[in-house]
């Protein structure tokens, strides 16, 4: 059987977790994520994604692996073994500048399902993001 690459995905049907300590990638995220028509919540550090991850249930957390307090690494982690149902399996997309392969697999090791680049490429970032969700609308 085949993937259907043709799944129409709803946007407005998903809420978006967006984590970064930059307040410039944080509302340049919200901006094109609304635009897209998804609900979006941000975070500015680890710390605060785990409550917002716990509280709000998001169906997909973009974070930045770069933070003070607690890094995207340890948050990941840390968002996975929180007790609510989706935990273990929310998509988890990094967001980084550092882009090696090591860096890629830190952060799949650390519980996330994706990766993206900064600067963001818009295009990418979008069919990642449908990508993302069209798989866990599968699941």
């Amino acid at each position: 059987m085949t993937a259907d690459v043709n799944v129409v995905i709803d946007h407005s049907e998903y809420t978006i977790l967006v984590v970064d300590d930059v307040v410039s990638n944080v509302l340049l995220l919200k901006v094109l994520l609304t635009n897209e028509k998804f609900k979006v919540v941000t975070a500015n550090n680890g710390k605060d994604a785990l409550v917002q991850a716990a509280e709000k249930q998001p169906d997909l957390i973009l974070l930045d692996v770069m933070m003070p307090e607690m890094n995207g690494l340890e948050a990941a982690s840390s968002i996975r073994a929180l007790k609510h149902p989706d935990a273990e399996r929310i998509p988890i997309i990094a967001m980084t500048a550092n882009t090696f392969k090591e860096d890629v697999e830190s952060a799949l090791n650390a519980g996330m399902t994706g990766f993206v680049s900064k600067p963001i490429d818009v295009a990418y970032l979008y069919q990642e993001l449908n990508s993302v969700l069209s798989n866990s609308k599968r699941d």
